[in-house]
């Protein structure tokens, strides 16, 4: 219970970032049901958490694209977004990585690639998994058992 408010909460606290702003769009909702913690440089999995509940909302706002990943009771990551590559280098995967970064208050600022990895023979519309490499961080995480929700 504490999980769905903690969404609501986040989604809510997004939507009233957007509507205070003149122009904004919400691209594209996801929710996440599992997410692993792997090491970085090894890609060991420290640490696996299913039947999870976050979301990740891609939206632009005053013409500024920004990238929400919520993880409940932990944190919300809200990167501004200033690159976007889409590969499509093997036949049936395609990659989107958005290269962006965030500046938290009394903490500093800290920049991140997010990989959307699609498996084009399964499903064109929703990633497969999606993956956060925060620069400087030891772990990766990454998110999968994805549904894409209707805007």
């Amino acid at each position: 219970m504490r999980k769905l408010v903690f969404l609501l909460l986040s989604v809510f606290y997004i939507n009233v970032c957007a509507y205070a702003s003149t122009e904004y769009i919400v691209n594209e909702k996801l929710v996440f049901h599992k997410l692993e913690v792997l090491e970085t440089g090894t890609e060991k999995v420290l640490d696996s958490f299913s039947n999870f509940g976050g979301m990740i909302i891609d939206a632009t706002i005053e013409k500024q694209n920004y990238l929400a990943i919520s993880i409940p009771e932990v944190h919300t990551y809200t990167l501004q977004i200033v690159n976007k590559v889409v590969d499509t280098s093997q036949k049936n995967i395609k990659i989107v990585m958005y290269q962006g970064g965030e500046h938290i208050e009394n903490m500093g600022t800290y920049t991140a690639n997010i990989f959307f990895v699609y498996d084009l023979s399964k499903n064109r519309n929703v990633p497969e998994l999606v993956r956060l490499e925060i620069n400087n961080s030891p772990n990766i995480m990454l998110f999968s058992g994805i549904i894409k929700l209707s805007n």
